[in-house]
């Protein structure tokens, strides 16, 4: 298995804008999750932020590498895609990668045991040869419902969904 984490992030919240750059223990709370999966790193396990590609995201593009550029173990990748379609910015996540993990940019707590122990009984599912929630060989948990750009994803990667 070849996974890569996918942090979901976006400015544009209308109840509380620019969300992703609040501060949160001195850093915006983007940073502050980035810092909390440098574990996975050490894993073997890529870090994309997947963000608009509007210009009002060019802020967060900025200040994820100013902080990239002070911290050797500050390992990231941006991928940007439209506004308003999440999933086309996911799809973007190269090929190679099986399987991906997706955490919402405001959630810097997220627990990297708990992503250790679902990537684990991912491998162990697919072990077995059989479908697990609907997919073969994984696990999606992205309704793919009504969205090609969804079924996409669930057809080519199955997914670990973080909240």
């Amino acid at each position: 298995m070849n996974p890569a984490i996918a942090i979901q992030v976006s400015l544009k919240s209308s109840r509380f804008p620019l969300k992703a750059l609040r501060p949160l223990n001195g850093n915006p709370m983007i940073i502050e999750l980035i810092k909390n999966l440098r574990y996975m790193n050490k894993l073997g396990i890529t870090i994309f932020v997947c963000m608009p590609e509007d210009n009002r995201h060019k802020m967060l593009e900025d200040t994820i590498y100013f902080y990239s550029a002070r911290d050797e173990d500050f390992n990231c990748h941006i991928i940007k895609g439209p506004l308003e379609n999440i999933a086309q910015r996911m799809l973007k996540i190269p090929d190679k990668y099986d399987t991906f993990i997706r955490i919402t940019g405001d959630n810097p707590y997220t627990n990297v045991d708990v992503m250790i122990e679902l990537l684990a009984l991912l491998e162990e599912l697919r072990g077995g040869g059989g479908a697990a929630n609907g997919v073969e060989g994984g696990v999606a948990d992205i309704d793919s419902g009504g969205s090609d750009d969804l079924d996409q994803i669930s057809h080519r990667s199955p997914a670990l969904e973080v909240i």
